[in-house]
């Protein structure tokens, strides 16, 4: 089990022993605030931070950094780094606090960035906290200010999927997939069911217990 700590270390634990080591100091990783890790392979793993997001090589102890200031090619839209998610393709996703979506395959090692914009098919928001696949292969991405959408690869195009009426939005935090449903967890706002197949959207409202509280 790899664990991420407040100050940037990173840290191995074994349930069966019991026993945790740090395998980076914080120096080391040159990471601060860990949010997400993702373990590529054996001995390979990203870490997001909120000082962008670093590709570990755990046997060599290299650090390779990716940040917004890094080069064109290797730069992220902002540096604060919160859920990473491997798709089915091998490519993998990044979300960040302000910078919307960020992806890199494999085989090119580059960057491609996702922000929100009025005037074009973008990401629903740029504060992302969540991602997840259906069968379809289709990414969905929950986020604090523009709710729930999804991305489809085969064309390229961002869809936002409404969970509230009259205009609201949703602040989406958590998401789900169990079949062809998907549970969206909301900041203090309920719970919502989308069924991916048709978009029908089933909303689970809070509720108060015998105290009045929610």
């Amino acid at each position: 089990m790899w664990l991420g700590a407040w100050d940037g270390s990173v840290i191995r634990f074994d349930p069966s022993t019991r026993q945790a080591e740090v395998v980076l100091t914080a120096s080391e990783s040159q990471m601060q605030h860990i949010h997400s890790i993702l373990e590529l392979t054996k001995n390979r793993m990203l870490v997001g931070s909120d000082k962008g997001l670093a590709s570990i090589d755990v046997t060599s102890r290299q650090v390779r950094l990716h940040h917004r200031g890094g080069s064109l090619s290797n730069a992220l839209s902002d540096n604060f780094v919160y859920p990473l998610m491997r798709d089915r393709e091998g490519g993998t996703w990044i979300g960040t606090y302000y910078g919307g979506v960020n992806y890199t395959h494999p085989v090119s090692g580059n960057f491609t960035s996702y922000t929100y914009s009025e005037h074009n098919n973008s990401v629903s928001g740029n504060v992302v906290n969540h991602f997840c696949e259906d069968s379809k292969k289709r990414l969905w991405i929950a986020s604090d200010d523009g709710g729930l959408c999804y991305y489809s690869p085969a064309d390229g195009q961002f869809t936002k999927v409404p969970l509230a009426q009259q205009g609201e939005e949703h602040n989406v935090h958590a998401l789900s997939m169990d079949g062809d449903l998907l549970y969206v967890c909301t900041y203090a706002q309920g719970m919502d069911i989308v069924h991916v197949n048709t978009m029908a959207v089933t909303h689970v409202p809070r509720f108060a217990d015998e105290k009045g509280a929610y």
